[in-house]
Order: C-alpha cells, then sequence, then structure tokens
C-alpha cells in the first residue's frame, strides 16, 4: 500500500486532483483499450469525502490505506468487468491474458521494488480460488475472494 501511496505523492498526503491524475498514470499503462477508464481516479473522487476521515481535503497515508483497502477489494470483479470481452462473466484464454498483461504493465511501470511476490497472488488466483473446480477460467467471485484475502492486511493495520 506504501508502494502505491508514493506513486501518487512525494508527500505525505494526497487530494483528490492527486489521486484522479495518478489514476490517469495508472490507466495509460494498462488500459489502452480505453484510455479513459480511470478506475482509481473514479473510485476516489466517488468516495473521497468517506475516506477523509478529518476532512481537511487530504488524505494522509492512513486514511489511504484504510480507503483503498476497500477500493482493492472490489478491484477482482471489476477486473472481471474489464476483461471480459464475451461478457460471459469469467475471464477465459485471451482475457486472461490480457488481464495479465495489463496488470503486469502496472506493475513495471510503478512499483520501484519488482517484488513479485506481492502481484502473483492475484496473478495466480485460479490456483489459491478456484471455486468452480475449473482452472481455465476466473469468475467474479474467485477474483474478489482473491482480492479481499490480499486486502485484510490493510483493514487489520490500519
Amino acid at each position: 500500500m506504501d508502494e502505491a501511496f508514493h506513486m501518487c505523492t512525494k508527500g505525505a498526503f494526497v487530494t483528490v486532483d492527486t489521486i484522479w491524475e495518478c489514476g490517469k498514470k495508472v490507466t495509460a499503462a494498462t488500459f489502452d483499450k480505453n484510455p479513459s477508464f480511470n478506475l482509481m481516479g473514479r473510485y476516489a473522487t466517488s468516495q473521497f469525502n468517506t475516506l477523509d476521515t478529518n476532512a481537511d481535503g487530504k488524505l494522509t497515508f492512513n486514511e489511504f490505506k484504510r480507503g483503498f483497502a476497500g477500493f482493492f477489494s472490489t478491484v477482482g470483479s471489476t477486473l472481471v468487468d474489464i476483461y471480459d470481452a464475451d461478457g460471459n462473466g469469467r475471464l477465459e484464454g485471451q482475457e486472461n491474458h490480457a488481464m495479465h498483461v495489463g496488470l503486469n504493465n502496472i506493475w513495471d511501470e510503478f512499483s520501484s521494488d519488482k517484488n513479485r511476490d506481492l502481484i502473483n497472488p492475484i496473478l495466480n488466483t485460479w490456483v489459491g480460488s478456484d471455486l468452480d473446480k475449473n482452472v481455465d477460467t476466473l469468475s467474479k467471485a474467485e477474483m474478489t475472494e482473491q482480492a479481499i484475502l490480499h486486502s485484510v492486511p490493510y483493514f487489520e493495520s490500519a
């Protein structure tokens, strides 16, 4: 989470505008089929007043961490929505590949440590959350379960 926060700012806080701009960078690096899709910025804009617990117009690291843990817990099903080209509610074949490329592009562009241990659980969701016993597909439920499991530490330490 520290990496994500400092991707958006060099300071001790972020504003809704800095998160929006940061989200545009992430979007440009990953969602080339829809470059105006700024998921991170849209989430922050819609939730900013809730996340800004002291109402000072800024998110501290702790406010950001707590709020974006919730974001990450919904990102699994959102990834299915983004990459599900045939609209069947699950990722298969090329759709899985496209998601992996997109997530790896974000990681390679914005992560300073390149520690694959942090991203591999999402990339390997079919191993950790194979609810339908079909290792060739990823459903919204499987992606959501995996994202929630990996966001728990951010809730616990907030």
